[in-house]
């Protein structure tokens, strides 16, 4: 019997979508012959989500927001309910192949591990989406989202990611509840997986990608269907700086701040009014960032760690060393 596993699914008006890919979630988990169990958490679907969850997958645990959350809060509520060691963040239009957890389940066995991540490719096609981010950073900008592969990734046995994605993770759940689970300055959606897993590294822990593990997911649905393209931009610009405020080392924060202004000004010189938006959404949020990065200061210390950024990034770039790799 391998080890046990809750699923976390969050939802929004995803009715098709389950009804798409919750079959090849219980195919993968019965390969697996794990104990585990399916919570899927509804934030306030129009739609009738939650009677055919119930009509079709009565063994299912549904959990319901009665207003519109977005991402953190609502994967946050299943997480807290999840019972097993480990916890797989699941998007509800993401088709596991049946040796998803097969694939996974030997890298386990590693104490450090905080998660593990499959390779992510497209729904109708082989199409490489999603594999290990290698961290492109500089002093003042954090960049998560490159996509990195080894020329012979078979001879690896373990591949480090500077992030996990918020698409399919699976993650150690003792860890994840010690984290408190995703940060929820960042609903509704975007930069809170590449803050959940600055905080895992940051802790000493490892995040890691599995190419074995397979899984096939389209474009943003969710985000795309029901957002405009720029409200989007917007929020996504916002949550970046905040991501910047919550983990740049104290004096790359500082010069952050003036770079911030910069370009500030030169959007307004632009007409650049979405720039300009997510800067104010930014500084309201300000207090809380800080409030946020204090209070993870202080369990990096309780537990004794002092990593930094840098020390992230130097850990990825030095387990690469100098094999040949392709970034994308």
């Amino acid at each position: 019997m391998g080890p046990s596993i809750s699923v976390v699914i969050p939802t929004y008006k995803g009715k098709a979508l389950l009804a798409q890919n919750l079959p090849s979630v219980f195919h993968a988990l019965e390969q697996a012959t794990t104990t585990f169990e399916i919570i899927v958490v509804d934030d306030a679907s129009l739609d009738d989500t939650a009677a055919f969850l119930q009509e079709h997958y009565p063994s299912i645990k549904l959990l319901s927001n009665e207003t519109n959350k977005g991402f953190s809060p609502t994967i946050n509520k299943g997480i807290f309910a999840a019972q097993y060691e480990w916890v797989l963040l699941l998007n509800n239009d993401v088709k596991l192949l049946p040796t998803y957890f097969t694939a996974l389940i030997p890298h386990l066995e590693n104490k450090n591990c905080f998660g593990i991540m499959g390779k992510i490719i497209g729904y109708d096609n082989d199409a490489l989406q999603d594999s290990a981010k290698y961290p492109k950073c500089t002093l003042l900008n954090i960049n998560g989202t490159t996509n990195y592969q080894f020329v012979n990734e078979t001879q690896r046995s373990a591949i480090y990611t500077f992030m996990l994605s918020g698409a399919n993770a699976l993650v150690n759940r003792e860890k994840l509840l010690l984290l408190n689970g995703f940060c929820e300055l960042y609903a509704p959606f975007y930069w809170e997986d590449v803050d959940l897993s600055i905080r895992a590294w940051k802790m000493g822990w490892e995040c890691l990608y599995e190419p074995n593990a397979i899984c096939r997911h389209p474009a943003s649905t969710t985000v795309k269907s029901n957002f405009k393209k720029r409200q989007t931009a917007i929020i996504a610009n916002r949550n970046k700086l905040l991501l910047h405020c919550i983990h740049l080392d104290t004096a790359a924060l500082i010069l952050y701040q003036f770079k911030l202004l910069g370009k500030s000004i030169f959007a307004l010189i632009r007409f650049n009014f979405s720039f300009l938006k997510s800067c104010y959404l930014y500084l309201q949020l300000v207090p809380k960032a800080l409030k946020t990065r204090t209070a993870f200061k202080q369990l990096q210390a309780a537990h004794h760690q002092n990593k930094t950024l840098s020390d992230c990034y130097q850990f990825i770039k030095k387990s690469i060393g100098e094999e040949a790799i392709t970034l994308f």
